[in-house]
């Protein structure tokens, strides 16, 4: 089995057999994340189907990380998408992502709030673009928050 010159791999494995319940998958991939351990080596993974040869590969540390951050979500009941860091959304798929209506996000695209490109007649946005904006708009809004509940406080309207 290769190692990583700073760390061995550790092995895995996963049931095979398919789990019809969100416990039954919250408890594979909570095993699967003991099995992984501290995953701060490169991990070997093996895939096993009936009926065929066993693959296997060894996954640098990172990916490692990364699938432990899945199964963590996983293991406590979330779902997780997977997404192509360059992927373009439309204009409604981004509006829906930002919970606002298609006509004011094309205000924030012909700002220049929000980049976009023309496809033919239509336009398309960055997703990542899409991300970073609801992120400023969230810690805005959280910051606002905190300011209000100050300044109600100091004022003796809110304990």
């Amino acid at each position: 089995m290769p190692t990583s010159s700073t760390a061995r791999a550790r092995s895995a494995s996963l049931p095979t057999k398919a789990a019809s319940t969100s416990a039954s998958n919250g408890a594979t991939a909570r095993g699967f994340l003991r099995a992984l351990g501290s995953h701060r080596a490169a991990v070997r993974v093996s895939v096993v189907t009936p009926g065929q040869d066993k693959a296997s590969a060894e996954l640098p540390s990172g990916v490692g990380r990364l699938l432990a951050q899945i199964l963590r979500k996983r293991a406590a009941g979330r779902d997780v998408v997977v997404v192509d860091a360059d992927a373009e959304l439309t204009t409604q798929e981004a509006a829906d992502l930002l919970n606002v209506s298609r006509p004011y996000l094309t205000k924030l695209l012909d700002t220049g709030v929000l980049p976009s490109r023309k496809v033919g007649t239509k336009r398309r946005t960055p997703r990542a673009a899409v991300e970073a904006y609801r992120r400023s708009q969230y810690r805005a809004q959280n910051a606002t928050l905190a300011r209000l509940t100050r300044e109600a406080q100091a004022a003796g309207d809110y304990r």
